[in-house]
């Protein structure tokens, strides 16, 4: 008898993928974009902060370009208050919310991954990727500064993402 055939690739994301994020996300995007093709939408800047998303996200939407799942990473740059990622929430409504923690050699850096598990703990349509516990644990993901990407980290940036993604 024949082999099994191979598991299909998983399908696109049910109604549009939009990644928000700073430059940790700029380096995941073409690693993202190869694997997600035309459904993504990634608006990701050098030093964005927390502060700035809501805003975003409402512009995104204003424009239709706001996936029905939606990733955040951010934090790198700063901290933020509760305050600030519920505003988010709020303009984000019901979509899948997808909150990247950090690994940044930073001060803020507890505080702000403790600040997104109390923001997944709030709000249920959010789940949190640990994207801390996988890059402390494998080496060679970050570049020399620990936490922009080598293009190894891209590769599991992005495993590690499109496995949480609704299809």
């Amino acid at each position: 008898t024949a082999p099994p055939p191979p598991p299909s690739a998983p399908g696109p994301p049910i109604g549009g993928f939009t990644a928000i994020g700073d430059s940790v996300l700029l380096g995941a995007t073409p690693s993202l974009s190869t694997r997600l093709g035309g459904v993504l939408t990634v608006d990701a800047v050098v030093g964005r902060q927390m502060n700035e998303a809501a805003a975003l996200v409402r512009d995104l939407d204003d424009r239709g370009l706001l996936g029905q799942t939606v990733l955040l990473h951010l934090g790198n740059n700063g901290p933020f208050t509760p305050e600030q990622i519920d505003d988010v929430f709020a303009a984000l409504g019901s979509r899948k919310v997808l909150l990247v923690n950090i690994m940044v050699p930073r001060r803020w850096e507890g505080e702000v991954n403790d600040q997104l598990a109390q923001a997944v703990a709030r709000h249920p349509n959010a789940v949190l990727i640990d994207w801390w516990s996988l890059v402390t644990s494998e080496p060679d993901l970050t570049r020399g500064d620990g936490y922009h990407l080598t293009p190894a980290g891209a590769e599991r940036y992005t495993d590690l993402v499109v496995g949480q993604i609704p299809r």
